[in-house]
């Protein structure tokens, strides 16, 4: 999977952003494939040197703060030799939520500054002695301690 960084004219970015438009005409100098990933630079038009000496051209955009994946790939069929219709969808990445429960090492229940996580067997250390564990996400793995079972 390789992610592209692509110019998108300022006209168009409202429309990819809020879905309306779902696809992009490009042409086929990237090697796209199916599952790519797109990050789009907004432009304007207008150019400006950076204190690197480059020309850059870009617009502010909030556009830019997202990623697109790359659904379908329509060629031939009409659309000119070397171009092709990309199907774009945003991409958000998300990773499964780990589920546990701060468990007591041993069995000193006097000791509440100690706590071990379900998943990892982590130990984690607070300063309170309230009888529970402040943290609602276990620091070494990030497990939700919600006290719902993985499963």
């Amino acid at each position: 999977m390789k992610t592209h960084n692509l110019k998108l004219s300022i006209d168009f970015c409202d429309a990819v952003l809020s879905g309306e438009k779902t696809f992009e005409v490009r042409k086929n100098d990237r090697g796209f494939q199916t599952g790519d990933l797109i990050r789009f630079i907004p432009t304007d038009g207008t150019s400006y040197r950076s204190s690197d000496g480059t020309v850059r051209e870009h617009a502010k955009h909030e556009i830019s703060g997202h990623t697109y994946k790359i659904t379908y790939i329509l060629n031939g069929w009409g659309i000119k030799n070397g171009y092709v219709v990309l199907g774009i969808k945003e991409y958000r990445q998300t990773e499964e939520v780990k589920h546990g429960d701060w468990l007591k090492p041993g069995n000193d229940p006097i000791d509440n500054k100690q706590w071990i996580c379900s998943e990892c067997k982590g130990l984690t250390e607070t300063a309170y002695y309230c009888g529970h564990c402040y943290y609602n996400y276990c620091p070494n793995c990030g497990t939700r301690m919600d006290g719902v079972a993985n499963g």
